[in-house]
C-alpha cells in the first residue's frame, strides 16, 4: 500500500494525526496517544528552524499595566476526551464543530454562548456517502472536503476531495464536486478548503506532487461557475515540510496556515502571511500567469507561544478580525490526564483580546463627545428610543397523541434548566400550563383541557422540555432564545407516540459503543446524546412501572450482513439498552428484548444516500404491554 502523507517531525512525540479519518490525511493512526502511524513514513526533506523569538506576555504583572493583554483558554463545553478540530463560522452567533466521534470524523451545528462557551445545537444532514469535515462557511455557502465510504469497491485509504454546497437550516443542499481539474483522482488528496470573502477563491492542502509535502494551493472561480486550474501559493509559504489548514481572514489581507516548516516552536504551529491587494486585483482580472509568480505572500510569522506550543496547532479561524479573536485546535493537553481534565487529544482553544479596565474607565486623554442635541429652529426631531427586549420569552402549544392527533388533556409538561458550568448537574423545574410566572415553583400540573400549554421562561438559559402522558411514551426538545433576540412566543406542539422508537446511533457491527448522539428520524443527529435518550426513556418508565406488565423492546438492523448474523446483532443492541435501562432503576423482569434483525427494513426515500438510509434501519422499537385491569 502506498502512503500518500509525508510528515517529518521536530520529535517522534509530536507526530500530527492528518488522519484520525480520511477526510484529513493519507495516513490512518489508530490513536491521538500514542500517535503511531499504521503505515511507514516516507523520507521527507524537512529541515524546519527552531523559533526564537519573544513570547507573548500573559503575565499578571503584565495585565496590570498593559492596555489590553491577549487570554487563552479552552471553549467550554464542547471539548471532550476525542478530538475537536475546527471551528467554522456561519457567523457570529453560529458554527460548525468538526469532531471526532470513536473513529468516525463528524460535524455538529453549534451555538456560541459566549466568545469562550459553545453548546451543541444539532447534527447536520447530507446526502453523500462517506466522511465530510474541514467546513469553511460564508453564510449559506458553504466548501468542505469528503472522504469515499469505506464500502466504495475504490476506496483508497488518503483520499480526500472538496466540494461546495448549500446550508438549510442543519442539511447541506446542492452539493457539487468542484471538478476533476482539482479533485484528480480517488488516491490523491484535497483537503483543509477556505473561502476568501467573495467566495471566489478557495484555498486547499494537497498532496499534487505525492513525492513531496502537502502544500497550499488556491482555485479561482471563472465566469461559467467552474473552478480554475489549482495554483501553487509559493515558496514564500510552502516549504520541504507540510502546510495544511489554511484560513483567509473576513477583510482578505491574511493568510493563516500550520506547518511544522518555517521557525517551528514545536510541530505543527500557526503562521500568518500578508496578502497583497494586487492578489486580489490579479484575481478579479483573471490574470493566471500573473498569480503563478507566488508573489503576493509575504512571509509567515510565526504567532509565537502561548499560542504555539511544543505540540500541534491547526485550524485557525474567527468569525472577525483575529487580533481580537482567534479560534484554533491544540494536542496541548493531551499529556495531562484526562480523567482530571475531562478533555484530551486535539482541543477547541480561543485567544481573546482583553481591555484592562483601567483602560476602559480611563477619560482623562480622551476629548469628551459631544452628547448635546442641535435642533434647529422651527424643526421638530424625534429621537428614537432603543427597543426593550425583554428578559424572557413565552413557550406555548399543543400536546398531541401521535398516532391518532387527537389532543391530549392533563398531559406532564416538565422543564429543566441545562447548566452551562456543567452539564452533569442539572435541576428540574416542573411548571403550570396556565402561563403564569411561576418558573420556579417546584410542583406538576397538566395542560389543560384542549391539551394546551404555555410557560414563560428566561432568555439566555437552554432547557429541555419533555412532555409525558399516561401509558403513552414521551416528547421531547431542548430549547434557547438568546437575550437580544426580539422573540417574545415561540410556539412548539408535543406528540407523545404509543410506540417509541429509540434511535440510537450504533457503527456498523457494533453493539455496546455507541456515536455520542442519538438520530432523528431522518437520521440526523440531535443534540441528545444517546445516554439523555435513555435517561428520558427510564424517567417515563418509571412514573408507569405499577401499570406495565412488560416492556417489549426490539432491535433492528440495517442490510450488511447474513440474516444469521444481523439477527444476533439486533439482540446484542436490544441487551445492550436493557442493561442501560436496568441501571437506571428498571427492574430487569419488566424488560423483554427481542431481534428482528434485517427483516423489517425502513423504505428508502428517493434521492437518500445509502449510510443515510442504514443509519435510519438501526434503531430499538419499544412497546408497553399494560396489565390488564389497566387496559
Amino acid at each position: 500500500m502506498i502512503c500518500w502523507e509525508k510528515i517529518m517531525k521536530l520529535k517522534p512525540a509530536t507526530i500530527l494525526i492528518l488522519a484520525t479519518i480520511l477526510t484529513f490525511s493519507g495516513c490512518v493512526f489508530n490513536k491521538t496517544l500514542p500517535k503511531r502511524l499504521v503505515c511507514p513514513m516516507p523520507d521527507q526533506d524537512c529541515k524546519p528552524v527552531r523559533w526564537q523569538g519573544i513570547p507573548m506576555d500573559t503575565s499578571m504583572g503584565f495585565r496590570q499595566v498593559a492596555d489590553s493583554f491577549f487570554v487563552f483558554e479552552k471553549v467550554k463545553q464542547i471539548n471532550t476526551v476525542e478530538d475537536e478540530w475546527c471551528l467554522s463560522f456561519i457567523d457570529r452567533k453560529k458554527a460548525i464543530l468538526t469532531f471526532n466521534d470513536e473513529n468516525e470524523q463528524r460535524i455538529m451545528k453549534v451555538r456560541m454562548i459566549s466568545d469562550n462557551l459553545a453548546r451543541i445545537e444539532s447534527g447536520m444532514g447530507y446526502n453523500l456517502e462517506g466522511s465530510i469535515g474541514m467546513i469553511s462557511s460564508k453564510g449559506n455557502d458553504i466548501v468542505f472536503a469528503a472522504s469515499y465510504p469505506y464500502e466504495d469497491p475504490d476506496y483508497f485509504i488518503g483520499n480526500s476531495d472538496i466540494y461546495t454546497a448549500e446550508l438549510k437550516d442543519n442539511m447541506l443542499i446542492n452539493i457539487r464536486n468542484i471538478g476533476s481539474n482539482i479533485n484528480r483522482n480517488r488516491a490523491s488528496w484535497e483537503s483543509h478548503p477556505s473561502f476568501s470573502p467573495d467566495k471566489n477563491v478557495i484555498f486547499f492542502s494537497t498532496d499534487l506532487n505525492p513525492l513531496k509535502s502537502t502544500d497550499l494551493w488556491f482555485t479561482i472561480k471563472k465566469p461559467d461557475g467552474s473552478w480554475s486550474d489549482p495554483i501553487n501559493c509559493g515558496n514564500n509559504i510552502n516549504t520541504d515540510c507540510d502546510e495544511i489548514t489554511p484560513f483567509i481572514t473576513n477583510d482578505g489581507t491574511k493568510l493563516l496556515f500550520s506547518s511544522n516548516g518555517h521557525e517551528t516552536v514545536g510541530g505543527y504551529d500557526i503562521f500568518e502571511s500578508d496578502i497583497s491587494p494586487a492578489f486580489w486585483q490579479a484575481v478579479k482580472n483573471l490574470d493566471y500567469q500573473a498569480l503563478k509568480t507566488g508573489a503576493f505572500f509575504s512571509k509567515p510569522r510565526n504567532l509565537r507561544p502561548p499560542l504555539n506550543t511544543e505540540a500541534d496547532e491547526l485550524f485557525p479561524t474567527s468569525p472577525g478580525k483575529i487580533e481580537d479573536l482567534l479560534y484554533y485546535s491544540s494536542n496541548q493537553s493531551s499529556q495531562k490526564s484526562q480523567s482530571i481534565i475531562g478533555t484530551g487529544g486535539f482541543d477547541i482553544f480561543v485567544r481573546k483580546k482583553t481591555y484592562s479596565e483601567k483602560f476602559l474607565t480611563r477619560t482623562d486623554q480622551k476629548p469628551k463627545p459631544d452628547l448635546s442635541i442641535k435642533v434647529e429652529e422651527k424643526k421638530d426631531i424625534k429621537i428614537k428610543e432603543p427597543e426593550y427586549i425583554p428578559p424572557t420569552f413565552k413557550l406555548e402549544g399543543t400536546v398531541y397523541n401521535a398516532e391518532t392527533k387527537q389532543v391530549i388533556p392533563d398531559a406532564n409538561i416538565t422543564v429543566r434548566e441545562i447548566k452551562q458550568v456543567d452539564l452533569l448537574k442539572e435541576r428540574e423545574l416542573e411548571i403550570t400550563s396556565e402561563g403564569k410566572d411561576i418558573f420556579f415553583d417546584a410542583f406538576k400540573t397538566k395542560s389543560d383541557v384542549q391539551g394546551k400549554y404555555s410557560v414563560e421562561l428566561e432568555k439566555d438559559k437552554d432547557f429541555e422540555v419533555t412532555a409525558e402522558s399516561g401509558d403513552l411514551f414521551f416528547d421531547s426538545f431542548k430549547i434557547r432564545v438568546d437575550k437580544d433576540d426580539t422573540t417574545s412566543v415561540i410556539r412548539k406542539d408535543f406528540f407523545i407516540p404509543a410506540e417509541l422508537t429509540l434511535r440510537i446511533n450504533f457503527p456498523t457491527d457494533v453493539y455496546n459503543a455507541p456515536y455520542k448522539f442519538a438520530l432523528d428520524s431522518n437520521g440526523v443527529e440531535t443534540n441528545q446524546t444517546w445516554r439523555e435518550a435513555i435517561d428520558l426513556l427510564a424517567k417515563n418508565l418509571l412514573q408507569t412501572t405499577e401499570k406495565v406488565e412488560k416492556l417489549i423492546l426490539i432491535g433492528h438492523t440495517d442490510d450488511a450482513g447474513s440474516d444469521a448474523y444481523n439477527q444476533r446483532l439486533g439482540q446484542n443492541r436490544v441487551n445492550f439498552i436493557i442493561e442501560q435501562l436496568v441501571r437506571r432503576g428498571i427492574p430487569r423482569e419488566k424488560l423483554e428484548g427481542q431481534s428482528a434483525g434485517e427483516s423489517q427494513l425502513l423504505e428508502r426515500r428517493e434521492g437518500e444516500s445509502l449510510p443515510a438510509w442504514r443509519k435510519r434501519c438501526r434503531r430499538v422499537e419499544l412497546q408497553k404491554v399494560l396489565k390488564k385491569d389497566q387496559e
